[in-house]
C-alpha cells in the first residue's frame, strides 16, 4: 500500500465521505501514530504465533535461516551479530565441527539470568553428540555456547520489524523533508494498523459513539 493510500484510508475512517472536515490529521501526526501502533500491533500479533494461521498472516515478516556474522569468541561461547531488522526470534541452529566431523547443532534459547545455572547442569550443557546447545539473545547479539566443539556457521529464523511508514509533505524532527516509504506489509495488515490509528485519533477527538464504531472495526479486522 502506497503511503498516500494509507493516509487517505485513515482520513476516510475518521471522517465522513473522506472530506477531512471533521478531524484534520496532519501527515506528520499520522506517520507518528502509525509507526507507534505498528510496533504495538506486531507485538500483540506475535503473542499468538503458535497458531499456523497467524504465521501465514504475517508471512511477509518471516526471515528463514539468515546466516549470522561472527563477532567474538571465547572458550565457552561464540557471539554473532543480530540482524538490524530483527524483531522476535523463532529458532536457530549451527553447523558445528569436532574432530573433522560436521553436525547440525540446534540452539535452545534461554533467559540470560538462567544460563549460568544451566551450564552447570549436565543435562543442559552444550553437546556435539546430542546436537544441541544453549543460546541467548543479548545486546544485539546471539550468543551460542560451546563445549569441545567449534561452529562454522550460525543461522537464525526470525520475524523482522516492518519498515517505518513515511510520506512526503512535512518536515521531520531533524529538519529534513519527509519522503515516501512503504512498510512492506500486506494490504490486510496495513488496514489493521490503520484501524488502530483511527481508534487513537477518535479517542481524543470524536464522540463516544464514533469511538465505539472504530473499536468494533478494529476488532472485526483482527479476528
Amino acid at each position: 500500500m502506497l503511503p498516500i493510500e494509507a493516509y487517505k484510508l485513515l482520513l476516510s475512517k475518521v471522517n465522513k465521505n473522506d472530506t477531512n472536515t471533521n478531524i484534520k490529521v496532519p501527515k506528520s501526526i499520522f506517520i507518528l501514530l502509525f509507526n507507534q501502533e505498528k510496533r504495538k500491533w506486531l507485538s500483540k500479533f506475535l503473542e499468538k504465533e503458535e497458531s499456523s494461521d497467524i504465521i501465514e498472516d504475517i508471512s511477509e515478516l518471516l526471515i528463514l535461516d539468515e546466516e549470522l556474522e561472527k563477532v567474538h569468541q571465547t572458550s565457552k561461547r561464540i557471539d554473532f551479530s543480530i540482524p538490524k531488522d530483527f524483531f522476535k526470534r523463532v529458532s536457530g541452529y549451527n553447523i558445528a565441527f569436532k574432530d573433522k566431523c560436521d553436525a547440525i547443532v540446534v540452539n535452545w534459547f534461554q533467559k540470560p539470568k538462567d544460563i549460568n545455572v544451566l551450564l552447570q547442569n549436565s543435562h543442559y550443557t552444550p553437546s556435539f553428540e546430542y546436537q544441541e546447545t544453549l543460546a541467548v539473545i543479548n545486546n544485539e547479539k546471539v550468543s551460542v555456547y560451546v563445549d569441545n566443539f567449534d561452529i562454522k556457521n550460525s543461522y537464525l529464523t526470525y520475524y523482522k520489524e516492518p519498515k517505518d511508514l513515511n510520506i512526503e509533505g512535512f518536515k521531520q524532527l531533524d529538519g529534513t523533508p519527509s519522503y515516501n516509504q512503504e512498510t512492506g506489509l500486506s494490504k490486510e495488515n496495513m488496514e489493521k494498523i490503520i484501524d488502530r490509528v483511527a481508534v487513537e485519533i477518535t479517542r481524543n477527538y470524536e464522540s463516544t459513539e464514533q469511538l465505539q464504531l472504530a473499536l468494533q472495526r478494529q476488532i472485526e479486522n483482527e479476528q
